[in-house]
């Protein structure tokens, strides 16, 4: 296997590095830290823009089957986040207005008396200088079904409309007055199979602004089956606390970020060519918010590393990891939002996929006889499906098979470097489930894939070509 690069980012491959030995998709992994990253960051800092600051909270989405292991990486963070004295936690099934009354209150209040809460509300807390009565909140939702419930359409809308950070929140308390909530700022990490997001979620949403704000992370099984994980190292598990802890003390990061004059060159480049390389067009509404999440990931990023301006090295790597995340968003969706024709060529796809050393088009019709009317019907999917280069054809003796065609994750553009990536360099494919022998990895660096003479540093304007090596 190759080498892995210098880290771009110590105290997030440290995690990485701990949680190693679970079954969790690395991609879970990843994402849950980052969030409660943001989480714990919340408005200490933030991006100036003109059109307002960007903060590093964010909505994320554990998508995957069940037993894809998704609590278990959204249990694993937020364990890490407690264990640092966050306590602006919401778990457990919740109604809108509740919410809101949580958050007016401030999460870490609900346990302190009525009689005592006039007495610590204007106190602050030494180590962190964190007012008692700050309205920031991870909601931490293992299955954000039991959280959300089904399409509470009051509750969705609130979500969104928090997710923008505004100054000012209003809300009715239940004796009817009219209060508002001052800076309210919203983390979500939690956790979905695709009928579940369904129940969460109507169709009519994709329509709207509302999935242009999560982050789907699709995981589509368990990264490997480990009868008896052993125990995380105590001693790396003190010292990733403590650089979390880091973050927050003294003054290690600044008020209001800015960027070094490279790394405001990339990003620039970045918004103006629309960097995203989603062509689902479930997600187009997400195109326009792309580069609040990439400000989001370099703010988290240039935070862990402690930096005192945003440097062109944390703008690669969050650009990177967003890329990478982005292939998998509409394989996080499934057929959510998409016509019949679609929903069955996906049904058609798992059975060829499912079927490692090829079906044959009988086997296939037996299989999808509740899917298709006629052989013709299946004949006229499969087509779609080897037009696309997803299925080819194979001769096993006299017999034609079907075959899933193995997807390697690629990039157009140059301004990323997936082999930054622990998930990639593992297994560079679409099925996130299995690691990538050495064998094939060997065969791809024989093709030219992966291996790739460096060109010699030259100066030059950055342009969606421009090789990693040169910014």
């Amino acid at each position: 296997m190759t080498a892995p690069p210098e880290s771009l980012c110590p105290l997030l491959d440290a995690y990485l590095e701990l949680v190693d030995d679970t079954e969790s998709p690395t991609l879970y992994h990843r994402w849950s830290f980052l969030t409660c990253i943001g989480a714990m960051l919340y408005r200490r800092t933030c991006y100036p823009m003109a059109t307002g600051n960007i903060y590093p909270n964010m909505y994320t989405i554990l998508l995957g089957p069940p037993a894809a292991r998704k609590s278990t990486a959204v249990n694993l963070a937020s364990k890490m986040l407690r264990q640092t004295g966050y306590t602006h936690i919401s778990k457990g099934k919740t109604s809108a207005e509740q919410f809101l009354m949580d958050l007016s209150l401030g999460y870490n209040n609900l346990r302190i008396s009525a009689k005592d809460l006039d007495i610590v509300s204007n106190l602050s807390l030494a180590d962190t200088g964190e007012s008692f009565t700050n309205h920031h909140v991870l909601i931490e939702a293992g299955e954000l079904q039991d959280f959300l419930g089904n399409s509470n359409v009051t509750f969705i809308s609130q979500l969104t409309n928090l997710w923008d950070n505004q100054d000012e929140h209003p809300y009715r308390t239940k004796n009817g007055a009219n209060e508002l909530i001052s800076e309210p700022t919203i983390s979500l990490l939690g956790g979905a199979t695709q009928t579940s997001f369904k129940k969460v979620f109507p169709v009519d949403v994709v329509g709207q602004g509302l999935l242009s704000r999560f982050l789907l992370i699709y995981g589509s099984g368990p990264r490997s089956k480990i009868y008896n994980p052993k125990p995380l190292d105590e001693s790396l598990s003190l010292a990733i606390v403590k650089g979390m802890k880091d973050m927050i003390t003294g003054k290690n990061i600044p008020r209001e970020y800015t960027m070094s004059d490279t790394a405001f060159e990339y990003s620039r480049h970045l918004y103006e060519v629309s960097a995203s390389e989603i062509t689902d067009p479930r997600f187009q509404y997400y195109t326009g918010r792309r580069n609040d999440h990439y400000m989001k990931l370099a703010i988290q990023i240039a935070a862990m590393n402690l930096h005192q301006e945003i440097t062109a090295n944390d703008c690669v790597l969050a650009n990177t990891i967003l890329t990478y995340t982005e292939k998998f968003m509409p394989l996080a969706l499934g057929e959510f939002g998409q016509d019949h024709g679609a929903e069955n060529t996906e049904h058609l796809f798992r059975l060829i996929k499912n079927s490692p050393n090829g079906i044959t088009l009988k086997d296939l019709g037996l299989q999808a006889l509740t899917i298709f009317k006629s052989m013709g019907e299946l004949a006229s999917h499969l087509l779609r499906l080897t037009s696309a280069k997803r299925v080819d054809k194979i001769k096993v003796g006299e017999t034609i098979k079907y075959i899933a065609i193995g997807r390697r994750v690629s990039a157009t553009s140059k301004m990323v470097d997936f082999k930054l990536l622990s998930e990639f360099r593992e297994n560079p494919t679409f099925d996130t489930e299995y690691r990538v022998s050495e064998e094939q990895e060997l065969k791809w660096e024989l093709e030219g894939l992966v291996a790739e003479e460096k060109p010699a540093k030259k100066k030059q304007k950055i342009t969606s070509s421009t090789p990693l090596e040169l910014i």
